[in-house]
């Protein structure tokens, strides 16, 4: 089994923040500073849910994509290709019971 690449990351921290705040041209670079606490909260619930949604590369159906993601991640994240880049890295496969 395979986790996501950054492309594929950068796909998905795209498409949830899409869901609150317009999606600037130079995305990697865009920062969070914008975004009140109640934005944070549903670009976070929207990335958890797009991660765990996403299939399972080479994947039986017994896995998903997890990733520990709460409000405190934004301390570690400077700009969005932070983001992104933290979750490359930190991205894990969980099985179901």
């Amino acid at each position: 089994m395979k986790l996501l690449n950054r492309d594929q990351v950068k796909a998905l921290v795209i498409e949830s923040l899409k869901q609150v705040a317009g999606v600037p041209a130079d995305v990697e670079d865009a920062t969070f500073d914008q975004m009140v606490e109640f934005q944070r909260k549903v670009f976070i619930e929207a990335l958890k849910k797009h991660i765990n949604e996403e299939p399972v590369i080479d994947g039986d159906g017994n896995a998903f994509y997890d990733i520990d993601l709460n409000l405190n991640s934004f301390d570690n994240w400077a700009t969005v290709g932070d983001c992104i880049d933290s979750i490359t890295e930190n991205l894990r496969i969980t099985f179901r019971n």
